[in-house]
């Protein structure tokens, strides 16, 4: 846990979050300024810095996020022709912690 960190603060309960899902090591709740009708993060209960150290360190625990993220996706009719994003801009992370966002597609 990184006490600095946005999303390790909304997992520990000290910021508050409409939780969509969680589980003992991924949580989903909907983004603070959505993108869309429907805008969900993803993000692992433990702090990494970006997807690449969450597989080599944990392979399953990256795919428990995907697999939260299809179960969100398919339980939700706005979300049909969904698409995840892991949150990445040129290189640099755009947010700390790297929520893996499911929006509905184009």
């Amino acid at each position: 846990m990184n006490m600095d960190c946005l999303f390790c603060k909304i997992v520990n309960g000290d910021i508050p979050a409409e939780i969509v899902k969680n589980t003992e090591r991924v949580t989903a709740f909907k983004d603070i300024s959505p993108q869309a009708p429907v805008h969900i993060l993803v993000i692992p209960n433990s702090h990494f810095d970006n997807m690449a150290e969450v597989s080599k360190n944990d392979a399953k625990l990256a795919g428990e996020i995907f697999a939260l993220a299809d179960e969100i996706a398919k339980g939700n009719s706005a979300l049909n022709k969904a698409r995840a994003a892991i949150d990445r801009v040129l290189g640099r992370i755009a947010a700390p912690n790297i929520p893996t966002e499911i929006i509905p597609a184009p």
